[in-house]
């Protein structure tokens, strides 16, 4: 079984104040690999390691963006932890179809805290970036407007 890189299962254990009895290295590694995984969405448009198969490589970042990535996955991690649904199952308050109509997600309010750290540790990428090149007008390709 893969290592965990963002965090590891001693961390996990420490945050949800358990012994290895009660969570064993297993669980735990499967526990954060769903939480990284989850991250990794979360964090946009940075290309997948392939050494590791994460976003984001310790080396390149800053040590406070690192502790506060590893502290997301710990939190994700045992929210997963309390509700093992958490990251698999959209639940709404109401339903319908058959072209079909959701309101009012359910839950995720669990990781909140998460996606606090993440944003704050500014590696979420939600945007695209703008690049130096040649501007193009309109009426350069032929646009005539309005009348």
């Amino acid at each position: 079984m893969a290592e965990p890189y963002y965090a590891t299962a001693a961390e996990l254990r420490t945050y949800l104040d358990v012994d290895d009895s009660t969570l064993s290295d297993p669980a735990a590694i499967v526990l954060i690999q769903d939480a990284e995984e989850w991250i990794d969405t979360l964090l946009g448009g940075w290309p997948v390691n392939e050494t590791t198969g994460r976003k984001i490589l310790q080396a390149d970042v800053l040590a406070w963006r690192w502790a506060k990535l590893g502290r997301a996955t710990v939190k994700t991690a045992g929210a997963v932890y309390h509700d093992p649904t958490l990251l698999t199952v959209r639940r709404y308050r109401r339903e319908k179809g058959p072209d079909f109509e959701v309101e009012d997600p359910l839950g995720g309010g669990a990781l909140t805290p998460a996606i606090a750290l993440l944003n704050a540790s500014g590696l979420r990428r939600l945007t695209g970036r703008a690049t130096a090149g040649t501007r193009c007008v309109p009426r350069e390709r032929g646009f005539r407007g309005y009348p």
